[in-house]
């Protein structure tokens, strides 16, 4: 493995041309109100991400625990391996095939911020939203894909707090449950 590069993946994905710091991959403006979420919280949130990566070192150093779901087992023992390397010990991650047991991961327990950034992701919000805590976060990446749009409208339709975060690429949009 590259030390520059931990978990094997290309700079753009989290990583800048040295190598570091490695953070999630979703636009910058969304990543710097993760932060500040997360800061708020004094490092006691309870996090759920779906699907894993260079975010769940950076999620997992500002919050309490990070349960992680992964379809791909490969990948999965990669971050988890990288995790364990680095002394990061407040982080589970699940396995799933991609079906229910995929998107229904998170019904165990509830959570302040949950990242919806892996596969099924209409699926993986339908699921979520009963389990984001009042005062909460959930995270869409990729949403200008109008595939995930009844997702959205689900979101939308809770009157939550919405906020969209764009680059020249992709968005982000974040909601807040407002609950809280």
């Amino acid at each position: 493995m590259d030390e520059k590069n931990p978990l094997g993946v290309d700079h753009v994905l989290g990583m800048d041309e040295t190598g570091g710091p490695l953070e999630p991959w979703i636009v910058r403006g969304a990543i710097e109100e993760v932060e500040k979420f997360l800061v708020g919280h004094s490092s006691k949130a309870r996090v759920f991400e779906y699907g894993s990566g260079s975010g769940t070192p950076w999620l997992c150093e500002r919050s309490k625990f990070v349960d992680s779901v992964e379809h791909n087992t490969s990948w999965g023992d990669r971050v988890a391996s990288y995790l364990h390397k680095e002394g990061i010990c407040n982080h589970r991650m699940l396995y799933a095939k991609l079906d229910e047991r995929y998107y229904r991961a998170i019904e165990h327990f509830n959570y302040d911020l949950v990242l919806v950034d892996g596969r099924l992701r209409v699926r993986c919000i339908e699921s979520a939203v009963n389990h984001v805590n009042p005062g909460g976060m959930l995270v869409l990446d990729n949403s200008e894909r109008s595939y995930y749009q009844s997702g959205i409208d689900l979101l939308d339709s809770l009157g939550w707090i919405r906020k969209n975060y764009e680059n020249s690429l992709w968005k982000t949009t974040i909601w807040r449950n407002h609950e809280g």
